[in-house]
């Protein structure tokens, strides 16, 4: 009689070993697919609000450069016929009643002699500053 000892399957303690290794790299990438879609989110909004910010700002300068009179109240900025409007309640800056903006966490406007410094911080906490020299003799 021949004895028959063939060895070729597997165990139930192989096949559950397999399983559990790839129920944990499974989770793991997983993870690293969810975080990276959270970071892309986070940084697409980051770059939205930071863009936003930009044409706020380049438009409030280009009015500045071509107005000759200016006038700084708490949180209105006068030029020669267009009205900058802060609103802290609803974090969004008005030009001549127009919203331009609706994530804006503080608008400031300094004047220090001929010169204006503006500066616009996002919601986000992200901020645009740049200073004007204004024009005299105007």
């Amino acid at each position: 009689m021949k004895n028959n000892s063939n060895q070729d399957g597997l165990t139930l303690i192989e096949i559950l070993a397999v399983m559990v290794l790839l129920s944990i790299i499974t989770s793991s990438i997983f993870g690293l697919l969810i975080s990276g879609n959270k970071n892309f989110e986070r940084q697409s909004d980051n770059n939205s609000q930071l863009n936003e910010l930009t044409f706020v700002l380049k438009q409030v300068t280009k009015d500045v450069r071509q107005s000759s009179t200016v006038q700084i109240s708490s949180n209105i900025l006068t030029l020669d016929s267009t009205t900058y409007l802060y609103n802290v309640n609803t974090q969004s800056l008005e030009r001549n009643g127009q919203v331009l903006s609706t994530s804006i966490k503080q608008f400031q406007v300094l004047q220090n002699n001929n010169q204006l410094f503006i500066a616009i911080t996002g919601i986000f906490g992200k901020t645009v500053q740049t200073t004007v020299v204004l024009r005299s003799g105007e």
